[in-house]
């Protein structure tokens, strides 16, 4: 049986700790590619946080986002698949998050736009070790005063919500809810 597909995700697999791949990696990526191996990232980040990455190892047509959440076509930067967080769900995680801003770090997720609650980024921006990653993300960020009216006003579905630095108690308190 011959590969057809080799899928990867980003941190700690493809990439190094300083956001790197070596060569070695990269020629492996595209000598597959020449026998005509499909290469897909599968990442819990965005199409535009990851394309440092792809654009290394010219991975093609299709990208796993959003931890699963979302199958993009590369080619026409469109999905063909997302799923979505039921929205009530959302909104209730979003109002706990409501709660840290400032002291929490956290990105809402909706079709290939990333909203942030003002202050979460600033937050971790100059601590994380992928210079490449922030520079990328911050670029597509909406900054929304409140995320909560922007979903509801927009009619978005929300497919990933990514947070740290609240404590385990909220966060069941969401589960439990």
């Amino acid at each position: 049986m011959s590969i057809k597909l080799i899928a990867t995700d980003l941190d700690k697999t493809l990439l190094h700790d300083d956001g790197t791949i070596s060569e070695r990696t990269r020629k492996v990526f595209l000598e597959a590619k020449e026998k005509g191996v499909l290469s897909v990232i599968a990442t819990g980040r965005s199409v535009v946080e990851s394309s440092y990455a792809l654009n290394r190892i010219e991975a093609d047509k299709y990208m796993i986002i959003y931890s699963g959440a979302c199958v993009m076509d590369l080619k026409n930067s469109k999905p063909v698949y997302e799923e979505f967080i039921n929205e009530e769900s959302a909104l209730k995680i979003l109002s706990v998050l409501e709660n840290y801003r400032g002291r929490a770090f956290s990105l809402v997720y909706s079709s290939g736009k990333t909203l942030v609650i003002p202050g979460s980024f600033e937050r971790f921006s100059d601590d994380v070790d992928h210079k490449e990653f922030f520079d990328a993300a911050r670029a597509q960020l909406i900054c929304e005063e409140d995320p909560v009216k922007y979903i509801k006003e927009h009619h978005i579905g929300v497919n990933k919500i990514f947070f740290m630095g609240v404590p385990m108690k909220d966060i069941e308190n969401i589960n439990n809810s």
